[in-house]
Order: structure tokens, then sequence, then C-alpha cells
């Protein structure tokens, strides 16, 4: 992930709610691209740039979808003119539609492919862990 200078806004720019050892552990990277769309900006694939991360801790498939769920509802939140297009992907993508950009494994997912239990479990778990994170981004 790259950004021009001119795209990022002065005060701090990802959101201290999400990412490793955050209320929601998952989406910061996706967030900050989310923000910038919503502003206008565009963003660009470039399957040649890598990026190497420290190796981190897994967490359960249970636990990552409790936290997908809860991400979904903060971008529901937070982006009110994306409602509509994040409904519609959401449901694409439960009823096994592939993705439209290259990702690492042509399978639709473990939280995608699990069963409507462990999707439900997570919805309840994700709204309760949404409801206990704070609302405001930290500047």
């Amino acid at each position: 992930m790259a950004f021009r200078k001119s795209a990022l806004p002065s005060e701090r720019f990802f959101d201290e709610r999400l990412g490793r050892g955050a209320p929601l552990e998952i989406g910061e990277e996706s967030y900050a691209f989310v923000w910038l769309l919503s502003r206008g900006y565009r963003v660009v694939y470039t399957p040649i740039a890598v990026v190497h991360h420290p190796p981190v801790r897994r967490i359960s498939v249970d636990r990552e979808a409790s936290n997908s769920f809860a991400y979904l509802l903060l971008l529901l939140a937070e982006f009110p003119r994306q409602r509509m297009n994040l409904v519609r992907f959401v449901f694409s993508r439960l009823r096994g539609k592939p993705l439209d950009w290259p990702r690492d494994s042509p399978e639709p997912g473990v939280i995608v492919s699990s069963r409507w239990p462990v999707l439900l479990i997570a919805a309840v778990k994700g709204l309760i862990l949404f409801i206990r994170t704070p609302r405001v981004r930290t500047p």
C-alpha cells in the first residue's frame, strides 16, 4: 500500500479501532481505501508491488467472522452513500459469486463458505463487538 502525500489528510489517517491490537482486528487497510474512495480518490492495483508483513498470530474462523461482521457494520455506519454497494457485495459473496479482482486463492474464503449457524453466531457476536466499539475515530 502506497499513497500520494497530497491524498492523505493532515490528521492521523488510519482508524485506531481497526487492526492488530484494536477492538476490531481487521480491515485497517481496506478502511483507508474506502475512506479515500469516498472522497473521490482512485485506487490502483499493482500486482508487482510486494509488501512483507511480520508473521501474525492467526485467529479462529469464528473470531474472524465476528470481526468481519462488526467491520461491515462499521462501514455501513460510516459510509452511508456506499450502503447499497456493500449490501450487494455481501449477498453476492454469500451466494458464492467469485470476487471481481485477483486474490491468492480462487476459493470463496473460509468465512464465506462457513455453514449458516457459524455465520449467524458470528453476526450476533459481531453486532455486540460493533456496539462496544467506540463510534468516534481517534484523531
